[in-house]
């Protein structure tokens, strides 16, 4: 017995059932680890965008309700405001 070119596992990546069944969860594991990388991606640029200016939004909410809550005075909001605004 010099070779077993007609067994269906004879090799790992081609041929046969076995080395089907291995190529195509091969590649399948690729496929979903580039989609996850790519998810990952967008989700990070996404975040990113909204950042500082989200933080500042959120000041500026949060100050707004102290001056309509009574909290603090026309002119301590003034110029918080203008704190918060500066570039």
């Amino acid at each position: 017995m010099v070779g077993c070119d007609y067994l269906p596992f004879s090799s790992w990546m081609g041929g046969g059932f076995t080395g089907g069944i291995f190529s195509l969860l091969f590649w399948g594991l690729i496929i979903l680890v580039l989609v996850f990388v790519a998810i990952k991606l967008v989700g990070s640029v996404k975040s990113n965008k909204t950042g500082p200016f989200r933080d500042q939004n959120d000041s500026l909410e949060i100050l707004k309700m102290r001056y309509v809550n009574g909290e603090i005075t026309q002119d301590q909001y003034a110029k918080m405001k203008d704190v918060l605004l500066q570039p």
